[in-house]
């Protein structure tokens, strides 16, 4: 049960029943880099604690993680304001309150330390990056084709296909052929994102901040060099567009995509029935009985997207 959350200076705060764990998320803010390394920045949110750095290697880093936490990760969170993307590169860690210090000092690690250098890794990483990201397209196509349908008309959709999409996926199949260039740019865009004025921590915890937190965020904050300020937007061009995309599965999947914002529409309790009639009344009847497909469906959600 959640108690109490504040507004700090740095971020977050939330006091709530733990059991005794710390959860640490911290976000970076993307719109820090240009958009030809938006790609870029999704490989590094995978290959953090992962690739190597200046104090744990390869094979020890992962379990230094392992010994004092329950996990670092990172991943690319994309929020919508007002029709306009907020695009973050969050690493989150949690750890019990007594392994605090250590949990945050392996957060540094994995951002402020990352070796580049160490390109054998890096291509190691990333050759097990491509198999799984093939495994997951063909296991959810037709995810993977809604998204590339919205993206055509929605901003944030656009911004996803380029991190997680069919578009990621293009990029992942070239990023290893220069792997020194790839590293490069990789360095890059971590020296955009790490920066002491582009982060902010969001913690819930049982005992709610204290000196040895705010001391913990401050160091932390403190080892990252000063930012340059710059501010990047993200040029989004809506366009109606009929493509085929093909894979290894022998499954079709078919997507459209809209957004009924821009029609003049906003999202209230009809649309859940609208999508009721259609899903039961004439995909299932229309689509999956008369023309044998495995399965149809149609989606309205609350920031306008439908497919």
């Amino acid at each position: 049960e959640l108690l109490k959350t504040n507004i700090t200076e740095y971020g977050i705060e939330t006091i709530g029943s733990t059991n005794d764990i710390e959860y640490i998320k911290l976000l970076f803010n993307m719109d820090k880099i240009p958009q030809s390394n938006i790609p870029y920045a999704s490989l590094l949110a995978r290959i953090i604690g992962r690739l190597d750095t200046s104090k744990y290697s390869y094979d020890r880093l992962p379990a230094e993680i392992d010994m004092y936490t329950g996990g670092i990760y990172s991943s690319i969170d994309i929020y919508e304001e007002n029709g306009s993307v907020k695009p973050f590169l969050s690493v989150n860690g949690k750890a019990l309150e007594r392994n605090a210090d250590k949990l945050f000092e392996l957060l540094r690690s994995v951002t402020s330390e990352l070796d580049f250098t160490k390109t054998e890794s890096l291509q190691k990483i990333i050759r097990e990056l491509k198999m799984r990201i093939e495994h997951t397209i063909s296991e959810n196509g037709h995810l993977y084709s809604a998204v590339r349908a919205l993206s055509y008309v929605r901003s944030a959709s656009a911004y996803k296909e380029i991190c997680r999409g069919m578009a990621f996926k293009d990029f992942m199949d070239n990023v290893d052929k220069d792997i020194e260039k790839t590293a490069e740019i990789l360095k890059e865009t971590a020296d955009m994102l790490f920066t002491n004025d582009n982060v902010t921590l969001i913690r819930l915890s049982e005992n709610g901040a204290d000196k040895k937190s705010e001391k913990r965020f401050n160091e932390f904050k403190n080892i990252l060099p000063e930012g340059k300020g710059k501010i990047y937007g993200f040029d989004f061009k809506p366009s109606i567009i009929k493509e085929g995309i093909t894979n290894s599965s022998k499954i079709v999947y078919n997507s459209m995509g809209a957004d009924f914002n821009k029609f003049g529409f906003s999202y209230s309790g009809a649309m859940n029935v609208v999508k009721n009639i259609i899903n039961t009344e004439y995909l299932w009847n229309q689509v999956r009985v008369k023309g044998g497909a495995y399965g149809s469906g149609c989606t309205m959600m609350r920031n306008g997207s439908v497919y």
